[in-house]
């Protein structure tokens, strides 16, 4: 004959078993961090660049990880890619967002050139 729990018991065990539940969970969530943070990257790369240039991801991968990590970074740029609209509309948000950095670029690249010139050093002939 079985013994019916105790309302305290019913609690211990779901507390134990919540835990267990949990610490799976939790688990697989850092599996799934540790390998967007090691690819994090690659896959951002691979994003911005499908959807530029074919205006959709592409979420078809061979392993469920990269197809979780691959949704994922769809997702988060998933308002990036729709408002890019057409391949033609594409090039002057580009330029807009790659110009900051032609900008400092090119300011550095002149200090250089400025601080070459006017410098009192001269380099030996070897």
């Amino acid at each position: 004959m079985e013994r019916k729990m105790t309302p305290i018991e019913k609690l211990n065990y779901n507390k134990t078993r919540i835990r267990h539940e949990c610490d799976i969970v939790e688990s697989r969530f850092n599996g799934n961090l540790h390998y967007l943070q090691k690819n994090a990257g690659k896959l951002v790369i691979h994003e911005v660049t499908s959807s530029l240039f074919s205006g959709k991801s592409s979420t078809a991968s061979s392993s469920p990880a990269t197809s979780l990590s691959s949704t994922f970074i769809h997702t988060v740029l998933g308002s990036f890619s729709s408002s890019l609209g057409t391949k033609k509309d594409t090039l002057p948000m580009v330029f807009s967002m790659i110009q900051p950095l032609l900008v400092s670029w090119s300011i550095k690249g002149i200090k250089k050139l400025i601080g070459r010139l006017f410098s009192g050093r001269k380099k030996k002939k070897q």
